[in-house]
Parts: structure tokens; C-alpha cells; sequence
């Protein structure tokens, strides 16, 4: 006989552990391209680690890790790249780590985790405005040392995938001037407001 388990009983904590590794800590002056262009806020709490993340946060992190598997696929897979400039008397650095490159087709790709993706494209919420910019970053600042011709946007989940198509576009002034926002909220203990469409906001919106 099975007894009945407890709703919502806590996970163990061998796994909240293991949930909680993560493939980049925060570091002063150190700003990566996946967090600049999104929301700066929420790159700012990741930075001061004034709110840890929940289980399910931690969780939705490693999933898109494991899943990012299918970049073994490739020789050139997972390329650190990046861009130092001097601000206010301090060295920063911009952070890019391409998931593929193809040699042959000059491609850099971009894969990117899901939920329920046929439901996203009919509703025209893929393929993500920071997700475009992102893999826009990654082509600017990767092409002084590759060469690059195309840019490719990867969605995948359980059931499905879709490609997009993605023009390139010189991002770098765009992102060093994010760069000194933040920085400048780190250094001054303020956080730069919540943009529009980000999580915090719409919690907010909805409270």
C-alpha cells in the first residue's frame, strides 16, 4: 500500500543544491550580453543578490541548461567572446557565449528553451525582442574574430522546433551604454527601473 504523499512537500535539498549551480556567477564589472539586453532591473537583482531564486526559478535555469545538449551536435559550440572598455576609472567587461558556430555556413546560432511553442508562434510571442538582440550582440562582437554571414534563432521544446532568420545589427555602442547603467546602479546601490514586459514588472502590473 502507497501512502499518500504531502502536497507540495519541499524537494530535497540534494537537489535544491544541485539546482542552484550555475554555469556563470555574478561578478563586479563583468556583465554579460544575455542579461544587458533584457530587463535592467532584474539584471541588477541578479547582481546584488538581494532576492535568491525560488525552486521553480532555479529549476526552469537547469532545464534550458540539460536541453542545451543538442549543442554537442557541433565542433564550434559554446565560444566565449568579449569586450573591454574603461568607465569612471574602472575596466568592464562585456560578457557573449555563443551557443554553435557552423565554419562552413557561417552561422552563428542561438537555441533557445520552451513551453508549449506551436501555442507562442500562433500567437506571434516568438521570436522574442531580447532574443533577436542577443544573438545580434553575439554576431557583432564574434565577427572580429570569425566570419559571420548569417544569424540563426533556434526555439525548441519537448514536441517541436523553429528556425528564424535574424538580420545582423551593430548593437556594441547600445551595449556599453546598458553596461554603464548598470554598473553605475551596482556602484550606487540603485536599481535601474524594471523595463516594460519584464517578470518583476507584470507582477507588479497584476498586484
Amino acid at each position: 500500500m502507497i501512502g499518500q504523499l504531502e502536497v507540495g512537500e519541499p524537494l530535497p535539498p540534494e537537489i535544491i543544491r544541485w539546482l542552484g549551480v550555475r554555469r556563470f556567477s555574478p561578478k563586479a564589472g563583468e556583465y554579460h550580453v544575455s542579461a544587458l539586453v533584457g530587463c535592467l532591473g532584474c539584471a541588477y537583482d541578479g547582481h546584488s543578490a538581494e532576492r535568491s531564486p525560488t525552486p521553480a526559478e532555479l529549476w526552469k535555469m537547469k532545464r534550458g541548461t540539460l536541453l542545451h545538449g543538442v549543442t554537442y551536435a557541433f565542433q564550434w559550440r559554446e565560444l566565449d567572446m568579449s569586450h573591454e572598455f574603461e568607465f569612471e576609472g574602472s575596466r568592464l567587461v562585456i560578457r557573449a557565449h555563443l551557443d554553435a558556430y557552423s565554419p562552413e555556413r557561417e552561422t552563428a546560432y542561438e537555441f533557445k528553451t520552451t513551453n508549449f511553442l506551436e501555442w507562442q508562434m500562433k500567437n506571434s510571442m516568438v521570436p522574442r525582442r531580447m532574443h533577436i538582440l542577443q544573438l545580434q550582440s553575439y554576431g557583432r562582437l564574434f565577427e572580429k574574430t570569425i566570419p559571420i554571414a548569417k544569424l540563426r534563432l533556434v526555439y525548441f521544446d519537448m514536441a517541436s522546433f523553429q528556425t528564424f532568420a535574424v538580420e545582423r545589427k551593430d548593437t556594441l555602442d547600445w551595449l556599453v551604454a546598458r553596461a554603464k547603467a548598470l554598473h553605475q546602479g551596482l556602484a550606487t546601490r540603485t536599481s535601474p527601473a524594471h523595463e516594460d514586459g519584464c517578470f518583476a514588472s507584470a507582477r507588479r502590473s497584476a498586484a
